[in-house]
């Protein structure tokens, strides 16, 4: 595939553009959108099991359906994996950067520095604090 269609001659730029149009093209001939063709065979089983109310005669043709129903999920599993491991590629770990900052931020502001006494009097000592804690 990349032999037939790289572009040695021309820019990389170029060559990569005409190079991902093609791949573009034979993905879509060689697998088709899996998703399409998903939903293409649950309407087709739909269809089936409706038609086995009426007879046994649709039986082998749910069978190979459903065959293709497994092989397409198992397909689409691995487009989903892909995806999203092109995505880690491409952003890395910035994320879990943030979410580890954003929690450490959290916790540091989850701190008990005053409770209300009975009386309306705020208690700002932590050994005071911490009895009435236990005591809650």
């Amino acid at each position: 595939m990349v032999r037939d269609n790289w572009r040695p001659n021309s820019s990389f730029m170029s060559a990569v553009s005409h190079f991902t149009n093609r791949l573009k093209v034979w993905n879509k001939s060689v697998f088709r959108n899996i998703f399409h063709r998903k939903n293409c065979i649950l309407s087709h089983l739909s269809g089936v099991q409706r038609s086995l109310n009426y007879g046994p005669t649709s039986f082998l043709a749910k069978k190979d359906l459903m065959q293709e129903l497994e092989v397409l999920s198992h397909q689409e599993k691995l487009v989903r994996y892909q995806k999203s491991l092109s995505e880690f590629i491409k952003w890395g770990d910035l994320n879990t950067c943030y979410f580890h900052l954003k929690t450490i931020n959290q916790g540091q502001q989850n701190w008990i520095l005053h409770l209300k006494k009975a009386k309306s009097i705020w208690v700002h000592d932590q050994a005071e604090l911490r009895n009435m804690a236990m005591k809650f």
